[in-house]
């Protein structure tokens, strides 16, 4: 592996993702909910769907190149997956106003963009480990994690002036067109990441098929969790607060439509704004580490204050208080993911890492059917206080699920198997 170049390599995989993903999540409730004027549980359902496909497939697939000792072909076959959905996506959505087929169509390649992105993830986060050998773990957690974020400003720039104006490509235009243009660059940015990232050589075991020989080969990935408590009670806090980003990322375009009353430019710059503010949040994690000297202490306390925050924000009145409080939940959600792939990758076994960072990319997934379910379900219950009274209730319960996380994260050992 070529290490010198390696963080920097590493990192424009989460570029690129991140560059794609953010055009998908920003724009496919919008397109969804005000344009064709249908429910949002098209929305959520979907990712839920997702969830339980997870739930049945990665952990297994992590365990199988653990064994093989091999990432990259499994990344480069999710990924391109993944960016066949995304286009295929924009076509459909071309016609989606129209067409039932197409609107189908549609939801059904969100549905598969969802699965293959997050598998990606599984297959991706191992290389943490082999480059923290060669790098101090908080720079190159920070480092690609930030270069992530970078990459959602990037493809928020990008998009904005695409729904703006009238341009059209190949009959493409406005939304439709961002998706499949997301999906190019995802394709050439990977490209590039895919030629210069080199694994490292490792004698795996031969693996004559990736498919699991029983249902109860396969959950057994799940249930050897019992003999790793301390890793488990990190996931349940990981999947508490991660429920709350992913609900906001599915919903904050939305939000800031319903309660903000923001125009699309002032919405996308209040978006970039606190997008920015998370890559310095980030890049500020090894700092953070080091002012308050221990790890465990700097996640509680980046819990609490993104509780507070995600509160405030929940109450913020106009468009001064609301960027605001945005770029502040920036910051803090920033500095926490980042200390998370951080303390996780120094908790979990050092020679599992594909199926343990599978079974973190499951977690995460797992939120993907309460936060959804349960924002649509706040909006339900609390519909007679009016659109936008009942969105706020919906970004407070999610303040909830933060600040239990915090109860439970005491719960966790700081027993580090691996160094920094």
């Amino acid at each position: 592996m070529h290490t010198k170049a390696s963080p920097w390599i590493w990192s424009l995989y989460d570029f690129a993702n991140s560059l794609a993903n953010i055009m998908l999540s920003f724009y496919f409730s919008l397109l969804v909910v005000t344009t064709l004027g249908k429910s949002d549980a098209w929305v959520s359902i979907p990712v839920a769907l997702t969830t339980i496909l997870l739930l049945f497939t990665l952990p297994y697939l992590g365990s199988v190149t653990d064994r093989m000792r091999r990432y990259k072909p499994a990344l480069a076959i999710t990924t391109l997956l993944s960016i066949a959905a995304l286009f295929l996506l924009g076509l459909s959505a071309a016609h989606a106003a129209t067409s039932p087929f197409a609107f189908g169509g549609m939801v059904v390649f969100y549905f598969l963009f969802q699965y293959f992105y997050q598998a990606a993830f599984g297959f991706y986060l191992p290389f943490l480990q082999t480059l923290s050998k060669t790098h101090t773990r908080s720079w190159v957690a920070s480092l690609g994690f930030a270069i992530g974020q970078f990459g959602n400003i990037v493809g928020l720039v990008i998009a904005y002036p695409l729904i703006a104006s009238s341009f059209s490509l190949l009959g493409l235009t406005k939304v439709p067109l961002v998706f499949c243009l997301g999906a190019l660059l995802f394709l050439v940015c990977y490209a590039i990441f895919h030629w210069y990232f080199h694994e490292e050589a490792y004698a795996g075991v031969e693996v004559r098929s990736i498919f699991p020989h029983s249902l109860r080969d396969l959950l057994g990935q799940l249930a050897a969790l019992k003999h790793e408590k301390n890793v488990l009670w990190y996931l349940i806090t990981y999947y508490l607060f991660a429920d709350a980003i992913l609900t906001l990322q599915l919903f904050a375009s939305l939000y800031l439509d319903q309660v903000g009353h923001l125009a699309s430019g002032p919405k996308t710059l209040g978006f970039i704004i606190g997008i920015l503010c998370g890559c310095i949040g980030a890049l500020l994690t090894p700092r953070l580490i080091g002012k308050i000297g221990n790890l465990k202490r700097t996640v509680s306390g980046t819990i609490l204050v993104w509780t507070i925050l995600l509160f405030g924000f929940a109450f913020a009145e106009g468009t001064i208080q609301m960027m605001t409080l945005l770029a502040l939940n920036g910051f803090a959600f920033g500095a926490l993911f980042s200390l998370s792939r951080i303390m996780y990758s120094k908790i979990i076994p050092p020679d599992e890492p594909g199926r343990y960072f599978g079974i973190y990319v499951l977690f995460e997934r797992f939120a993907s059917i309460l936060g959804p379910l349960l924002w649509s379900l706040t909006t339900y219950i609390f519909t007679f206080t009016g659109p936008e009274t009942k969105y706020r209730f919906a970004v407070g319960v999610l303040g909830i699920l933060v600040l239990i996380s915090y109860s439970v994260l005491q719960q966790v050992k700081e027993e580090y198997r691996s160094p920094d």
